[in-house]
């Protein structure tokens, strides 16, 4: 931790949040899910530029982070978060700024860049290293202290093809599963699956020969934000979409090139 914080040459202050406690349910089962966790990180950010006597906040998610198109046609409503998208940044801006009285904004220099071009362009070779610091498995809702990241679900899959594409060594021993060297059992190759459908969906939709309108077909709870989401960013909707096309379209070249070393999906693709 304490090697990310002071790689930051900016970051005058450091302060951890503490989130995710385990709380009973009226059922008497344990809700362990961080549901609000999105929410509690750009709440505090703009609190604190507004203690800080600043009024933008700015929030480095990548693109396909950001704009979080299902990767299964099940996975709508909220089993996929929008807590980075460009139209819940520009409202809760909007409700922090009433609250404050003082008008805060939002700003997301990175929105239509990939995760592996995000990685290229801010770390140098000699911080390749912090890499391996930092956790993106779907399992840290339940993590334990030093558990290995488990290699297979969207979020690890996501994570190893976005360091693949900015030349970064990503050591398997950091995954239980370590999908460039293992031929993952079929029961613990669904994200596999799972991402390799992802990435002709999306390729379908914002590819060189896509239309339009094909991706408002295809992601239509996503489609009817478009034009909310153009304005939030103070953009046209033909540059919105050309930048939301430009993005996929590199995030899926970054998947297959990654995903061409990868012995599993010669049995499950």
């Amino acid at each position: 931790m304490d090697e990310i914080r002071f790689a930051q040459d900016n970051s005058f202050d450091w302060l951890p949040i503490y989130y995710g406690f385990p709380k009973i349910k009226n059922d008497g089962g344990m809700e362990s899910s961080q549901r609000s966790r999105g929410w509690v990180h750009v709440a505090l950010g703009l609190a604190a530029a507004f203690a800080s006597h600043q009024d933008t906040l700015d929030v480095c998610e990548n693109g396909i982070g950001a704009f979080n198109l299902p990767t299964e046609l099940s996975q709508t409503g909220s089993h996929t978060s929008r807590a980075m998208h460009p139209v819940f940044l520009h409202r809760i801006a909007q409700a922090a700024s009433m609250v404050f009285g003082r008008d805060l904004k939002v700003r997301q220099s990175a929105v239509f860049e990939t995760k592996g071009e995000l990685l290229t362009q801010t770390l140098s070779p000699s911080e390749a290293n912090l890499a391996a610091k930092t956790f993106s498995c779907e399992i840290f809702p339940n993590y334990r202290a030093k558990e290995p990241q488990c290699g297979v679900c969207p979020s690890c899959l996501v994570r190893r093809a976005s360091l693949h594409a900015a030349g970064i060594d990503d050591s398997g021993h950091l995954y239980a599963l370590d999908v460039l060297t293992q031929d993952i059992p079929p029961r613990k190759a669904l994200g596999l699956i799972k991402m390799e459908r992802y990435a002709r969906r999306i390729s379908h939709c914002f590819g060189p020969s896509a239309s339009d309108d094909s991706a408002m077909w295809e992601y239509p709870e996503a489609g009817s934000y478009f034009d909310e989401a153009a304005k939030s960013l103070d953009l046209s909707l033909d540059e919105y979409l050309c930048g939301l096309r430009k993005t996929h379209h590199s995030f899926v070249l970054e998947w297959r090139n990654f995903a061409a070393n990868l012995p599993a999906l010669r049995r499950v693709a």
